[in-house]
């Protein structure tokens, strides 16, 4: 009864088998195997009136002083499956009309949600090189890109950044995600190069989770998915994992902000013509499962000699990490925007 949610799979060398469970937040309450009873304080321990043994579940054991402190409070006893009964959802009340030129605000500027934790996942690494051209490796310049964002992000934003990788190492793209789900954050923005096998595709793209029916950003996914452990068997759950994700909404704004962020940034700067690949959507593994809004950044075409010396270009970088910062700000302060209206 305690959990809200779990993913299962495995990872190779050594092969394991992963377990990840989330569990529900609620309060303590005094269950018997007939019903649930709100224990007050102070009232002695309610006793189950069905045997341990056709309780379904796992029981906790706390602590001592966990133990002592629960005793002052209530006692949790496991509630049968069978015995639980949903309640019809509280009715919705009818929608006031907005203002005109007011726009709809989106549910977690209504509850007025901040952003507190960060986690940066620099692409590839160790044994996955990632694209590779122009004498560079992706996983080099995109681990420098996050090392440079990351204490921006920290004093600009006042708020905690985690970094997956912070050396040259392999990270399946499954722990990546679950990296962030651990950590409880807020955002999560993976860094990437793009790669083209004509030379002279240049730009910046920015991808959130979602079906695709275009072939470029298919393309892409397909390159980025390729150290994957998933297999064919897996599609299924895949496929509602990504219809299932409640981010989407969120996860667009906030590669909308960034996008326009990093265009509005370099243009008219001295690295050449910035193309706009635009704001996509595809099934990027990296961003499967992810609990918060999350987006992925192809930065620029390895494979382009133009992109591939701003890559190496102090001044280039330093004014891509300032305008990711900058567009992530911009989606924060629009997200915890003040909802109170003047008299």
């Amino acid at each position: 009864d305690g959990i809200d949610s779990y993913k299962i799979f495995s990872l190779p060398n050594p092969f394991r088998i992963i377990i990840d469970v989330h569990g529900a937040r609620q309060s303590a309450v005094a269950v018997t195997g007939k019903a649930s009873v709100d224990t007050p304080p102070g009232s002695p321990p309610a006793q189950p009136l069905t045997p341990p043994s056709e309780l379904t579940g796992v029981r906790q054991h706390p602590s001592a002083p966990e133990r002592e402190k629960q005793s002052a409070t209530a006692v949790v006893v496991l509630r049968q499956d069978q015995k639980k009964r949903l309640r019809p959802p509280p009715a919705m009340p009818k929608e006031d009309a907005l203002p005109k030129g007011q726009s709809k605000l989106s549910l977690a500027q209504q509850l007025g949600l901040g952003v507190r934790k960060i986690v940066l996942d620099p692409g590839h690494g160790g044994k996955d090189p990632g694209a590779m051209a122009n004498q560079m490796q992706e996983k080099d310049i995109v681990l420098k890109i996050a090392q440079i964002l990351k204490p921006k992000l920290a004093k600009q934003l006042n708020c905690e950044v985690i970094l997956t990788r912070n050396e040259d190492i392999f990270l399946p793209l499954e722990e990546r995600t679950a990296i962030a789900n651990t950590e409880e954050a807020d955002l999560f923005i993976s860094l990437h190069l793009n790669a083209h096998p004509s030379l002279e595709t240049r730009g910046l793209e920015t991808y959130f989770l979602n079906l695709s029916t275009n072939a470029e950003a298919m393309r892409v996914a397909a390159m980025e998915n390729a150290t994957s452990t998933h297999q064919m068997s897996d599609l299924e759950g895949i496929l509602s994992d990504i219809l299932k994700n409640s981010k989407i909404d969120e996860s667009s704004r906030l590669a909308g902000y960034v996008h326009k962020s990093m265009l509005t940034g370099l243009d008219g700067k001295n690295f050449g013509d910035v193309k706009n690949l635009g704001v996509k959507q595809a099934p990027f593994y990296v961003l499967i499962g992810a609990q918060m809004p999350a987006i992925l950044l192809e930065i620029a075409f390895i494979s382009n000699k133009i992109d591939a010396e701003n890559l190496q270009n102090q001044e280039f970088v330093e004014t891509v990490t300032n305008e990711i910062v900058k567009g992530i700000g911009l989606y924060v302060q629009t997200t915890t925007a003040s909802l109170s209206s003047s008299p």
